[in-house]
């Protein structure tokens, strides 16, 4: 009885060392497929996606700084572009009170060449 246990528990190892072994080629063929060359051995290939990998991480970085660079440029463009804003209000603000005393002297230069 024993024995037959044995022999049964084997098997199941056995059975589950394939499935195993099947998941993992499985697994590495979809993996040798993302890559941009074609790997012939398991470690190639997991070496290869490592590599890939690290060199996309790499990348990450480089485009975050870039990224975190432009936010940069347009927030001061942007201040910038407030700044302006603000101003020409104020110049605009100055434009329409020297229209009011243009009027106003206009006015009375018009009231003083009647009143001759």
């Amino acid at each position: 009885m024993a024995e037959a246990y044995n022999k049964e528990k084997r098997e199941r190892l056995k059975n589950i060392e394939q499935a195993r072994r099947d998941s993992e080629k499985v697994l590495v063929d979809q993996l040798s497929k993302l890559l941009p060359t074609a790997p012939k051995t398991k470690g190639e290939t997991l070496r290869q996606t490592i590599e890939h990998i690290s060199m996309l991480d790499a990348e990450n970085g480089a485009l975050r700084k870039e990224l975190e660079a432009e936010k940069l440029l347009v927030a001061k463009a942007n201040s910038e572009l407030a700044e302006q804003i603000t101003a020409n209000s104020k110049l605009a603000a100055q434009v329409q009170t020297l229209k009011s005393e243009i009027k106003m002297l206009t006015h009375l230069i018009k009231h003083k060449r009647g009143n001759k």
